[in-house]
């Protein structure tokens, strides 16, 4: 649905998703923070910059804590929120 630019749908299966992983695998497993991501990335398109922020930055929580702070996976995650925090700050 992301790929049809259908988010409010993308948005509902990604959290249908994100409640099954937190169930099964919990908060602090890698594959939660990808739902999360998930989110995130929908919100941003959307520009909806203040949730893909939080998003984001449980993402980034989960990360630091499993992949640790200078994991490629995690710097990517820290320079997408550098990034949209750069565009908040523009258009206010």
């Amino acid at each position: 649905y992301k790929i049809l630019h259908n988010y409010d749908l993308a948005l509902e299966y990604y959290n249908k998703v994100l409640g099954i992983k937190l169930c099964i695998l919990g908060e602090n497993n890698i594959e939660t923070a990808d739902s999360y991501n998930d989110i995130g990335e929908i919100h941003q398109i959307q520009g909806k910059y203040d949730l893909a922020l939080e998003f984001y930055n449980k993402v980034l929580v989960i990360q630091q804590k499993i992949l640790g702070k200078n994991d490629i996976d995690t710097l990517s995650t820290f320079e997408t929120i550098s990034l949209i925090k750069q565009k908040m700050n523009q258009s206010v």
